[in-house]
């Protein structure tokens, strides 16, 4: 990016903003909103060289997160991570991070929860509802009442039994950087 004069601004989200908070220590994928609309072309082949010299799937860093985001989370306060002049990568709060995943409501998002309520000390559901409408109000009144029914069953399981790496993810960026 600094070489080429381009610029990139995103909001990490998945699990590689679970470990940029440090609480996990890899993830698949980096899912990103990018900020100010979609990347140019000389960005995106920025990514792909870093992806093919790293030998990384196809799809290692993606934008998919974006259509699922509501406006409310888009528009939340986020914690730069990284602020360089062409450079800006940031980080949800961890009670947004929470929201989404308690929406999500797959299996596989539970270790991520039970990591996120253990960090944040939330151990009553009502807290967690507080967060879930706070990032989520008309999206979470509009999840029909089975679908309800099953999240809500997910936080009372979690909290009764309360594949990139944090170096990796700062190297890739590195290399996208310095392109």
């Amino acid at each position: 990016l600094r070489f080429k004069r381009l610029k990139l601004e995103i909001v990490v989200y998945g699990g590689s903003a679970f470990a940029l908070h440090g609480l996990r220590n890899s993830s698949a994928d980096i899912d990103v909103e990018i900020i100010g609309g979609e990347l140019n072309l000389g960005v995106q082949q920025i990514i792909n060289k870093v992806g093919r010299d790293y030998d990384l799937n196809k799809d290692w860093f993606n934008d998919r997160v974006s259509i699922m985001l509501p406006e409310k989370i888009k528009r939340s306060k986020k914690i730069n991570y990284i602020s360089l002049s062409n450079l800006k990568i940031k980080v949800p709060v961890l009670e947004e991070l929470l929201a989404m995943k308690v929406i999500a409501g797959r299996d596989k998002d539970n270790k991520d929860i039970e990591l996120l309520l253990n960090r944040l000390g939330i151990h009553e559901k009502g807290k967690i509802v507080k967060i879930v409408e706070n990032y989520f109000d008309r999206e979470y009144e509009l999840i029909n009442k089975q679908e309800n029914n099953r999240i809500s069953r997910n936080i009372d399981s979690i909290l009764n039994n309360s594949a990139i790496s944090k170096f990796n993810f700062l190297n890739l960026i590195t290399e996208i950087y310095f392109c």
